[in-house]
C-alpha cells in the first residue's frame, strides 16, 4: 500500500505530458500576446479621446491663440502630469499654440514634425512616449503627447517565466520590449506583419532554435506585439517530473521492501518533492491541506483545469463587453474587468445582481445605478471617471465605465496615515474643478470622501460614483431620509434643509482634512455620535496639528473655511475653491508628478467603480 500514492503519482505526471505542454505553452502566449494588444491599443484609444475632446473644446475651436485656449492648455498640463505637450497644427504644419513641459520638444526628437493621425510611440531610456493627433477642422490638427507607462506594464513577460520575451514592433522596427527584434525568427516577423488576427506557432531562429511563439495586431495602429519561448522548455519541465518520479519510484521501492515503516516515511518525502514539481509546473506557491494523494490529485487537475479555463477565457459576456476578470466584489454586485470590442478598449463593469435580494430592492438598486450612469455621462471632464455605457437585463443591470489603474484616496491615508501638504493641495484642486463642471451641469455630487477619489498610477485624479445624488431624488417622497456616509454629510443635510454646490465642499473639506491628519476630523462609536459631531463640534485647526509653515497655513484656512457649520460662511462655489487652490498652487510653486504618487502595495489595480455602500440616516422630527 505505501508504493500507491507513487504509482498514482507517476501516473498522474505521464498523463498530464500526454496532454501536450507545447501546446498548453502555445496558447500562454497566445492569451499573453492578445491582452498586451488589447491593452496597448486600449492606451491609444484613450489618448486618441482625450485629444478628440481637446479639439472640439470651444476654447480651441473658438480661437487656438485666443488667451483661453493658452489658459485651457496651461490648466491641462498641470491637471495631468503624464502629459509632456499640446500643440495645434496649421494646414501647413507650422505651430499656431503649444503648450509643453521642459524638454518635451527634444525628447520627442523629428517626431515632432511629423503630420497625420497615424500614433507614434517612443521609447527613451526606459521612459515610453505615445504621440497622437486628431483633426480640429478646416485643417487644423491638434497633438497630444503624452507618457504611457501601461505601455510598458503591458508588455511585461515575468508571468510567461524563464526565458520569455515580449516586445512591440512594427514595419519600421522595435518600438519597446524586453530584447531586439531581430533575436526573433524573421519568418515570424513576416507573420506578424501581415496578420490582420492573432496567431501562433513553433519557428525556427537564425541558429536553428526552436521557439513557441504568438503575435498579435494592436487595432487602430500599425503595430504588432511578439511573444516567444524557448520550444525545449517544455520538455525540459516534463523530463525534470519524469526523473524525479523516477528517483521517488525507486526509493520508494527499495525502501517498501526492507522495512514498512521506514519505507512509509521514505515515501511521503519524495512524493512531496512530486507536489512541488506538479505545483510549480502549475503555478501554485501553497498547497492545500489534506492527504498526500489528495495533493497529488489536486495538482494534477489544477494543470488540466488551467489549460481548460484558458481555452475559455473571454466566452463570458456583458451585453457586448467580454468580462476579463474581477476586480472586486461588495454587498450591492461586482465590479469586473472588461473590454469593449467594438470601441477597442478596456472598461469596468460595474454590476448589480439580482439573485440575492429582495425585488423591491432589486428595482431600487436598478434605478440608482442607471440613474447614476446618467448622472456622470451627463458631466465630461478630465476630472471625472466616465461612464461609456448603461444596459438593464434580465438578470444583472450594469454600467460600463472608464478602468482607472491604481488607487483610491482611502486606501492611501490606509496604508501611509497621511497624505502631503503638496498632494492634498493638488487632489483638492482637481477634485474642486470636477464639482465645478458637475453642479455647472446642475448636479450634486452628495457623496465626496476619499473612497470615492481615485489617484491613477499615470498621475490623473478623478471622481467617481455619483449614484448617490440620483438615489435622493428617486427617495423625494421620504422626507426622514438623509442619504449619505456619517462625517461627509454637511450639518444643514442632516438638520433637513437642503442641500446645494456649498454642501459639496463641505464634504470635500472634511476629506481634505483627513489626507493632511490621517483621522477623521468627526469621530464617535456610533452613527448617532459621529452626526452630533459634524453638527455640534469643531475640530482642532489643521495649523495647530502641523509644524508652522506657510503652506500648512494657507492650506487650514482654506480647508476650515469649507468645513464651516454654516453654509453662508463656506466658499461661494467650487469655481471660488478653485481659484483660492490655485493660487495656493502657484505661490507655492507646487507640481504634481507620477513619481509623486507611489502605489499602495495592496492596491495596485483599482477599478473606477468603488462598491463601498452609503447609508440612509433617519431624522428626527
Amino acid at each position: 500500500m505505501a508504493i500507491v500514492p507513487l504509482a498514482y503519482a507517476v501516473w498522474s505526471l505521464y498523463d498530464v505530458n500526454r496532454a501536450g505542454m507545447n501546446e498548453q505553452l502555445l496558447r500562454t502566449h497566445a492569451v499573453a500576446a492578445s491582452t498586451a494588444a488589447e491593452r496597448i491599443a486600449a492606451t491609444v484609444e484613450s489618448r486618441r479621446s482625450f485629444a478628440r475632446t481637446l479639439a472640439a473644446n470651444e476654447a480651441i475651436v473658438a480661437g487656438a491663440k485666443s488667451p483661453m485656449s493658452r489658459q485651457f492648455l496651461s490648466d491641462l498640463l498641470a491637471a495631468d502630469a503624464t502629459i509632456r505637450m499640446i500643440d495645434v497644427l496649421s494646414p501647413a504644419g507650422e505651430v499656431v499654440i503649444r503648450a509643453q513641459r521642459r524638454g518635451a520638444a527634444e525628447e520627442l526628437g523629428s517626431a515632432i514634425r511629423a503630420t497625420g493621425t497615424t500614433p507614434q510611440l517612443f521609447d527613451r531610456a526606459g521612459t515610453i512616449r505615445l504621440l497622437v493627433a486628431e483633426p480640429i477642422g478646416g485643417g487644423a490638427w491638434l497633438r497630444v503627447a503624452a507618457e504611457a507607462p501601461s505601455v510598458g506594464d503591458a508588455l511585461d513577460p515575468t508571468e510567461l517565466g524563464e526565458q520569455a520575451d515580449l516586445i512591440l514592433a512594427s514595419d519600421a522596427g522595435l518600438l519597446t520590449g524586453s530584447t531586439d527584434l531581430a533575436t526573433f525568427p524573421a519568418a515570424m516577423i513576416r507573420a506578424a506583419r501581415t496578420a490582420r488576427v492573432s496567431g501562433t506557432g513553433m519557428y525556427a531562429n537564425a541558429d536553428g532554435v526552436r521557439v513557441l511563439g504568438a503575435f498579435a495586431p494592436v487595432s487602430g495602429t500599425r503595430w504588432f506585439v511578439l511573444s516567444r519561448q524557448p520550444a525545449d522548455l517544455a520538455e525540459q519541465i516534463a523530463s525534470n517530473i519524469r526523473r524525479r518520479a523516477a528517483l521517488a519510484g525507486g526509493v520508494a521501492l527499495l525502501l517498501a521492501l526492507l522495512v514498512a515503516a521506514a519505507a512509509q516515511r521514505s515515501i511521503i518525502r519524495p512524493i512531496r518533492e512530486v507536489v512541488r514539481a506538479q505545483q510549480e509546473l502549475a503555478g501554485r506557491n501553497a498547497s492545500r491541506p489534506g492527504s498526500e494523494i489528495e495533493q497529488l490529485r489536486n495538482a494534477t487537475e489544477l494543470i488540466r483545469r488551467r489549460i481548460h479555463d484558458q481555452e475559455d477565457l473571454g466566452r463570458a459576456f456583458l451585453g457586448r463587453y467580454q468580462v476579463l476578470s474581477i476586480i472586486g466584489q461588495g454587498g450591492m454586485g461586482t465590479v469586473f474587468r472588461g473590454y469593449d470590442p467594438r470601441l477597442r478598449r478596456a472598461v469596468a463593469l460595474k454590476t448589480v445582481h439580482f439573485d440575492e435580494i429582495e425585488k423591491e430592492d432589486s428595482g431600487a438598486r436598478v434605478e440608482s445605478l442607471l440613474a447614476e450612469a446618467i448622472a456622470a455621462a451627463s458631466v465630461a471632464h478630465p476630472n471625472i471617471v466616465a461612464v461609456y455605457d448603461a444596459e438593464d437585463t434580465a438578470g444583472a443591470a450594469f454600467i460600463a465605465m472608464e478602468l482607472v489603474s491604481g488607487a483610491s484616496v482611502q486606501a492611501h491615508i490606509d496604508q501611509r496615515g497621511m497624505m502631503p501638504l503638496e498632494q492634498t493641495a493638488m487632489i483638492g484642486l482637481a477634485v474642486a474643478r470636477a464639482l465645478e463642471a458637475a453642479h455647472a451641469h446642475g448636479v450634486l455630487h452628495r457623496d465626496i470622501k476619499p473612497a470615492n477619489l481615485l489617484l491613477g498610477a499615470d498621475g490623473s485624479i478623478k471622481v467617481t460614483d455619483f449614484g448617490l445624488a440620483t438615489l435622493i431624488r428617486a427617495s423625494k417622497a421620504s422626507d426622514n431620509l438623509v442619504y449619505g456616509t456619517p462625517g461627509y454629510i454637511a450639518p444643514e443635510a442632516v438638520r433637513g434643509l437642503p442641500a446645494d454646490e456649498r454642501s459639496d465642499l463641505f464634504s470635500l473639506g472634511v476629506t481634505l482634512y483627513q489626507c493632511v491628519t490621517g483621522t477623521h476630523p468627526f469621530n464617535g462609536d456610533t452613527v448617532r455620535d459621529i452626526v452630533l459631531a459634524t453638527i455640534g463640534e469643531t475640530p482642532p485647526a489643521l495649523e495647530s496639528v502641523l509644524a508652522p509653515d506657510p503652506l500648512a497655513q494657507a492650506i487650514s484656512k482654506l480647508v476650515a473655511r469649507m468645513m464651516a457649520k454654516l453654509p453662508e460662511e463656506r466658499p461661494s462655489s467650487a469655481s471660488q475653491v478653485v481659484t483660492l487652490f490655485e493660487a495656493i498652487i502657484h505661490r507655492h510653486q507646487i507640481r504634481w508628478t507620477a513619481d509623486d504618487l507611489q502605489q499602495p502595495a495592496a492596491a495596485k489595480t483599482v477599478n473606477s467603480a468603488m462598491l463601498i455602500q452609503t447609508i440612509a440616516l433617519e431624522r428626527s422630527s
